[in-house]
């Protein structure tokens, strides 16, 4: 049987049927139903379908296992770690040696940063601070929050106030950067 060459006329399954197994230059098509080629009708059922897709995957296993090998999948992510490690240094020197200003557009948009240009290059600074309370100091001069231990900042803040608990919070800034090339900017 010459599949690859002949072509394909459905007929229609009267009173349920399985699925049809056609296999046309290496490529396996699942479909519900009978179909006719060259006069000759191939029916499979369930479990054979089953197989024919388990067959697929596996086939396709080995393809992604192959390309990875002939293309160097491993290799492209070391260099894309090593990339990223070289981004990371690069990025703390340039932030230790440059002064920061107040960016305009994150104060439109009453977002919290500031950035640093330099000639299209804008690389944005957005800070985000960790209040976290030093639990002796706020004890001693609250002795009854201990009742309600393990509470969030938040709630903290809503008992006592958020001026008072800030004076029993140590405050941590982190930062996230963010490069923009501003020449693409319409």
């Amino acid at each position: 049987m010459r599949l690859a060459s002949e072509p394909l006329i459905p007929i229609p399954v009267i009173g349920g049927a399985g699925n049809c197994l056609i296999i046309l230059n290496s490529n396996i098509l699942i479909t519900s139903g009978v179909y006719m080629i060259n006069s000759e009708v191939i029916q499979i059922g369930p479990l054979e379908s089953l197989a024919a897709i388990q067959k697929k995957i596996k086939s396709i296993d080995s393809d992604i296992a192959s390309l990875e090998v002939a293309y160097g999948i491993d290799k492209l992510r070391k260099d894309r770690e090593d990339a990223a490690l070289k981004y990371d240094v690069l990025l703390k020197q340039i932030v230790s040696t440059v002064t920061f200003h107040e960016d305009q557009f994150l104060k439109a948009l009453k977002k919290s940063g500031d950035s640093y240009r330099e000639g299209h290059w804008k690389l944005l600074r957005t800070p985000t601070n960790k209040r976290e309370v030093r639990t002796q100091a706020i004890l001693k001069v609250y002795p009854d929050l201990i009742k309600i231990a393990s509470i969030p900042v938040g709630r903290s803040e809503k008992i006592i106030g958020e001026t008072e608990l800030n004076k029993y919070c140590t405050v941590k800034t982190s930062y996230a950067y963010e490069l923009q090339d501003l020449s693409l900017v319409v």
